[in-house]
């Protein structure tokens, strides 16, 4: 069931709209439950972020230490460790969604996902860089700002390399919202709900570039397996002069 609850928003906490209309599901837990523990998000804590599933977890709970996680340039969560080894599709899925470079041909995924994000009426926030001259201590809290409109800045300079790049971006901005702004306030339910949205697209974006790079390399593999049966008639030639010669004419024959 659904309900709607108009909250008034004063203007030192909102500089976009004086009133956010915010759904949710009666039936869902106020905040989102992360880490395998599935416990709410706690900004006092640190979390190391899945390159594979985008989850958040506490280093204690997946067996590394905080200095560990800090240190490793990608990381994996147990699950995404595991299904990574557990044969080809596997593999392939996981290596096509996060290791490959980007191409122009994934650009208008990620602007999909970014355009959605923006016409979200959650979303007024995080559309432009947070105005210190109405939040003076902002930079005191927040050592990593990002907005969507830097996330747009770099999408138009093909700035991203890896779709995990991407990703950290638009988590940073949820992040900040959350070490921001307390618990019970409209800025911190809305990163809620639009982090929800970005994490249901994102999913969408990786399936589509699984399919897509699951077909090239199975393109790529066939056209391997083609060109190794292509004979070359100077090879055959010099496998030596004791060969009968109706050999060569009929496997010559064959491949016409």
């Amino acid at each position: 069931m659904l309900f709607v609850c108009q909250i008034y928003i004063p203007k030192f906490q909102c500089h976009f709209a004086a009133y956010c209309v915010i759904v949710r599901d009666s039936e869902r837990l106020l905040q989102e439950l992360y880490c395998v523990c599935r416990t709410p998000y706690d900004d006092s804590l640190f979390y190391v972020g899945c390159d594979g599933c985008e989850g958040w977890f506490h280093p204690s709970c997946v067996g590394i230490t905080q200095a560990q996680a800090e240190k490793a340039a990608e990381y994996l969560c147990p699950s995404c460790a595991k299904s990574s080894q557990s044969g080809y599709e596997s593999s392939a899925s996981t290596a096509s969604s996060l290791t490959p470079a980007l191409n122009r041909a994934d650009y208008p995924l990620l602007w999909r996902i970014l355009e959605g994000l923006v016409a979200h009426r959650t979303s007024w926030p995080f559309r432009e860089k947070v105005d210190t001259t109405k939040y003076p201590d902002y930079y005191s809290f927040i050592k990593k700002p990002m907005d969507l409109s830097t996330v747009q800045q770099k999408l138009e300079n093909l700035e991203y390399q890896r779709l995990k790049d991407f990703s950290a971006d638009i988590t940073q901005i949820f992040v900040n919202a959350r070490i921001y702004n307390p618990k019970d306030s409209a800025i911190y339910n809305c990163a809620d709900i639009l982090e929800k949205r970005f994490r249901d697209s994102l999913t969408n974006v990786k399936e589509e570039m699984d399919v897509r790079n699951r077909d090239q390399l199975r393109l790529s593999e066939s056209r391997t397996v083609d060109s190794t049966l292509d004979i070359d008639t100077d090879q055959l030639l010099a496998m030596g002069d004791d060969v009968d010669p109706s050999v060569y004419n009929e496997i010559l024959r064959t491949q016409r």
